[in-house]
C-alpha cells in the first residue's frame, strides 16, 4: 500500500511537472511570436516614415526646381509685355515729353 502511494505520488509529480513544462515552453513559444509580431510592426513603421520623409523631401525638391524654371520664364513674359508695350504705335506719341522738363 505504500508503495502503492507512493508510486501515485511520483506519477502526480511527473504530470505536474510535465504540465508546467509545456506551460512553459507555450508561454515562451506566445512571447517569442509577439516580440517578432512587435518587431515587424516596428520595421513597418520605420519604412512608412522614410517613405514620407523621402516624398517630403522629393517634393520640396521639385518645388525648387519649378520656381527655379518658373522665375526666369516670369521674367521673359514681363520683358515680352514691356517690350510689346514700347513698340506699340503711339505708345512713345502718348508718354510726356521729357524737353517740357
Amino acid at each position: 500500500m505504500i508503495q502503492r502511494n507512493a508510486a501515485n505520488q511520483g506519477a502526480n509529480i511527473q504530470q505536474q511537472s510535465a504540465g508546467q513544462a509545456a506551460t512553459l515552453q507555450a508561454n515562451q513559444s506566445l512571447n517569442a511570436l509577439n516580440s517578432m509580431g512587435q518587431l515587424a510592426t516596428n520595421q513597418a513603421n520605420q519604412q512608412a516614415n522614410a517613405t514620407s520623409a523621402y516624398t517630403n523631401a522629393a517634393q520640396g525638391e521639385q518645388g525648387q526646381i519649378l520656381g527655379a524654371i518658373q522665375g526666369p520664364e516670369q521674367l521673359e513674359r514681363r520683358y515680352d509685355r514691356l517690350t510689346r508695350i514700347r513698340l506699340t504705335p503711339g505708345f512713345l506719341a502718348s508718354q510726356p515729353s521729357n524737353k517740357a522738363r
